[in-house]
C-alpha cells in the first residue's frame, strides 16, 4: 500500500500547489486594487486639501 499512499500524497501536493497559486494570484490582484484605491484616496485628499486651502485664502 506504500505506492498507493505515495500517489495520494503527490495528488495532495498538486492540489495544495494549485490552491497556493490561485491564492497568490488573488492576493496579487487585491494588492494591485488596494494600491490603486490608496492612490485614489491620496489624490482625493490632496485635491480636497488644496480646494480648502484655496477657499480659505480667498476669504482674506
Amino acid at each position: 500500500g506504500e505506492s498507493l499512499s505515495r500517489g495520494i500524497k503527490v495528488d495532495d501536493d498538486v492540489h495544495v500547489n494549485l490552491g497556493n497559486c490561485r491564492t497568490q494570484r488573488l492576493l496579487w490582484m487585491l494588492c494591485l486594487c488596494g494600491r490603486c484605491y490608496t492612490q485614489l484616496i491620496v489624490l482625493y485628499n490632496l485635491y480636497f486639501y488644496l480646494f480648502c486651502c484655496v477657499n480659505f485664502f480667498n476669504l482674506f
